[in-house]
């Protein structure tokens, strides 16, 4: 008797099976006037033939447009094109080798206002003394019909990428005194404005 030597290794990959239904979408950061990005979990399937998200207005549910994407490892989008101040809902869809998954939960989203026409006004002038942080900033260039109703927000921190900036002010006035402050410290500013 004996054995033969072992042949030539064979391989295969088992399927997925039926395709379930993926985690719902989520919102990257804030919401655009035309635009949002929302991300995904990476699929768990190792048969993933392509990955759908669908967006629709909330209130034609009806009608889904699939705005992304082919690519198997896409994992986030920036959906493009919108109308302010509207109400969407993103889902998800995965399909695999045995099938299309059911789409996942909705994900509600509504677009921002219209941001003014004009760039964020600059400090005119920053200044600091024993009561604290002064502040003082221009009307902006515009019609005066455009000026009704803008608010400034002035944004300070203690870097200056501004990454941990918190309002410090918030209102119609083109001033501001900040009081409180630690002594002997760089405070960075930047303003914005919105109508």
């Amino acid at each position: 008797g004996g054995a033969s030597p072992m042949g030539p290794t064979a391989s295969v990959k088992t399927l997925s099976g039926a395709a379930t239904q993926p985690a719902a979408p989520l919102l990257v950061g804030n919401a655009g006037a035309t635009f949002f990005t929302v991300s995904w979990e990476p699929s768990s399937a190792c048969d993933l033939r392509n990955v759908s998200l669908f967006i629709a207005q909330a209130a034609t549910l009806a009608t889904r447009d699939r705005v992304c994407c082919n690519e198997v490892g896409t994992t986030s989008f920036t959906v493009n094109g919108l109308t302010a101040q509207s109400n969407y809902v993103v889902t998800l869809q995965e399909q695999v080798t045995a099938g299309t998954s059911p789409l996942s939960a909705g994900l509600a989203v509504t677009t921002s206002l219209v941001a003014p026409s004009f760039a964020p006004v600059p400090l005119l002038n920053l200044t600091a003394d024993g009561l604290g942080l002064h502040a003082s900033w221009s009307e902006p260039d515009l019609l005066s019909s455009q000026i009704d109703d803008l608010t400034y927000k002035l944004f300070t921190a203690l870097e200056p990428d501004l990454s941990s900036a918190t309002v410090a002010y918030s209102g119609s006035d083109r001033s501001a005194t900040l009081s409180g402050l630690d002594p002997c410290t760089t405070y960075y500013a930047s303003l914005e404005v919105s109508n």
